[in-house]
């Protein structure tokens, strides 16, 4: 028998039973239709996400945060390992808890972190990629306006910072060379007495003076010297604990808080001599600055509110320029490191690089790529979910193709002797029922290619509102889209299936003997 043959006789058998046919087609197609709903929605919501987020400015940084010297990896297996006989429940704990213990002893030993200081700053500056390096500094001082005079916060800001420019309610943007303006929040404005735009932009290039008192904590080993004399110690330690390790380191392992008061007259005397003796007082530093621009928060509504978990710009009441920030803090407060700092990149597809870069230097990182990962995995949760709903479907259906068959194959014993009498082959017959399965899977697949699209295209709409409503921007491209290659494999499985559905039925079609399947009735 020729495959054509074989191929009308299949359409025929279907055909006569057009029901059952019928229902074996709803199954595949809903399966199948899943499938590709799941697919194209899932490829579409991410590839425009990503667009729209890789295309936001705001997106263009990365977080380059303080690290520890000493990590698990460091400690070896033989330091919290218990070997003892008790319950595995409590060696896991008591080790759990060990381990934490030598952690945390090693961290005070060698010092607990690796801050980033003004070499790692030049470091960062270096990277290929990098616009501008903006540690994180909070500045204290007095605000002073005419008669307005508050104390108040700051930090520094890049020229760069992306999303701020958007939030300007009057006057500009900082520039580059505009190392002695600042914007105001809003709020400081308004308590100022600047309520109505008009007065907001007659505050635009008005003078503020910034009043930083000087740094006057006694110098580290005079607070020492004054706290053994006063007998205040403890408290002292519980401060200075980077004082405490630098002590520790010339005298041992010796706890100062036992020492008694001889020893602390001993220490006293003998280090006495290397205090500075001055009475002069250090002067707060007075600066004037203009004001360039009022700002606002952002809204919970704009896209950019998003990315509070990923470090966003700082919001305080003064901004400054950010070398004038870190001139600032290093002047005032004497402070050479700095916890984190913010690294503006050119472009996002560089976000990857200058964060390896920043981890070969020893620190942490974070960026919007940390979140976009986040989405991508939310998105590829639900969507395995659902594919094991399709899939669950389709072998479901699989399962009733196989019974339908079995039932065809007993109905037609006569028909199938009649055919072995006439001179077709044990093949010939197997590839009947493998022929009727995948002819049911090629249907269906292509009447749920169809009914996907079509759902797609009234879809697409609805979704696109309800995203872009959600984020509050437009969104470009298809938020349904159908790959060809999903196209192929959804009917390439609906195919597989049915045809492995009826393996069972042409494996007892095929042992049918011709002479006594003629004798059946």
């Amino acid at each position: 028998m020729r495959m054509l043959d074989i191929a009308k006789m299949a359409v025929h058998n279907l055909r006569r039973r057009p029901g059952r046919s019928l229902l074996n087609l709803l199954g595949i197609t809903l399966g199948a239709t899943t499938i590709l709903m799941t697919a194209a929605g899932s490829d579409g919501v991410k590839k425009s996400l990503h667009s729209l987020l890789e295309k936001s400015e705001f997106t263009r940084k990365v977080i380059a945060n303080y690290e520890s010297l000493v990590k698990e990896s460091d400690i070896e297996e033989s330091e919290w390992r218990i070997d003892a006989d008790i319950e595995p429940e409590r060696t896991e704990r008591l080790e759990k808890a060990l381990k934490n213990h030598v952690l945390r002893a090693k961290r005070r030993k060698v010092g607990q972190w690796r801050l980033i200081d003004s070499e790692a700053l030049k470091k960062f500056e270096g990277i290929e990629s990098a616009l501008d390096v903006v540690p994180a500094v909070r500045l204290n001082f007095d605000f002073v306006h005419g008669q307005f005079n508050q104390t108040a916060n700051g930090s520094g800001i890049s020229p760069n910072a992306f999303g701020l420019p958007e939030r300007i309610v009057a006057g500009e943007m900082i520039g580059e060379d505009d190392l002695d303006q600042v914007l105001i929040h809003e709020l400081l404005a308004y308590q100022m007495g600047f309520v109505t735009q008009e007065e907001l932009d007659s505050l635009i290039g008005s003078e503020i003076t910034a009043v930083f008192a000087a740094d006057r904590k006694k110098n580290e080993l005079s607070n020492l010297l004054s706290a053994l004399e006063n007998g205040d110690l403890a408290g002292l330690l519980e401060e200075q604990t980077e004082l405490l390790s630098a002590v520790k380191g010339l005298v041992g392992d010796t706890d100062l808080r036992t020492l008694t008061n001889t020893q602390k007259r001993l220490i006293r005397s003998s280090l006495k001599t290397m205090v500075p003796q001055t009475t002069k007082e250090p002067a707060d530093i007075e600066r004037t600055f203009k004001i360039k621009g009022v700002y606002h928060n952002i809204g919970d509504t704009d896209l950019f509110s998003i990315f509070k978990r990923f470090a966003l710009d700082p919001v305080q009441p003064v901004l400054f320029h950010f070398n004038t920030a870190t001139q600032l803090q290093l002047s005032t407060r004497g402070k050479k490191n700095f916890y984190s700092a913010t690294i503006y990149v050119d472009s996002f597809k560089n976000l990857q690089p200058v964060e390896n870069e920043i981890q070969q230097l020893g620190f942490r990182t974070s960026s919007a790529r940390d979140m976009l990962a986040e989405i991508d995995q939310r998105i590829d949760d639900i969507s395995k979910m659902i594919y094991f709903i399709a899939v669950s479907v389709l072998i479901v259906t699989a399962i009733a193709i196989s019974n339908a068959l079995i039932v065809s194959v007993m109905e037609r014993t006569q028909e199938f002797g009649i055919m072995k009498s006439l001179g077709a082959q044990t093949k010939h017959v197997v590839w009947l029922m493998l022929f009727e399965g995948a002819l049911l899977g090629a249907a269906g697949s292509a009447l749920a290619v169809l009914l996907s699209l079509a759902i797609g295209k009234f879809g697409q709409g609805y979704l696109r509102q309800y995203i872009e409503g959600r984020v509050n921007q437009s969104i470009s491209g298809d938020l349904i889209s159908f790959s060809p290659i999903w196209i192929v494999i959804a009917i390439l499985a609906a195919m597989i299936v049915c045809s492995l559905a009826s393996v069972i039925p042409a494996w007892r079609a095929a042992r049918l003997d011709p002479v006594i399947a003629m004798r059946k009735n």
